[in-house]
């Protein structure tokens, strides 16, 4: 019986000892907000959120005889 108490004693010792251990140590937590990836801040707007920013500029360079555009969508044929 003695035996046993002192096992149990030892067990319940160390698994105070874990608890009162932080987890996190030895890590390196950095309390930085970084914007969400589909924010007009992350894709490198000025933060207006109005939507009519610098229009991207696309050179198309093909030996296609038709070259249409339609609000947006080109089409090439």
């Amino acid at each position: 019986m003695k035996n046993i108490l002192i096992q149990l004693m030892l067990i319940a010792s160390l698994g105070l000892i874990q608890t009162g251990c932080d987890l996190r140590e030895g890590t390196i937590v950095y309390d930085v907000d970084f914007p969400r990836a589909d924010s007009d801040e992350a894709q490198g707007g000025d933060g207006d959120d109005g939507g009519s920013g610098d229009t991207p500029t696309v050179t198309l360079s093909t030996s296609a005889a038709n070259i249409a555009e339609n609000s947006g969508t080109v089409t090439v044929t």
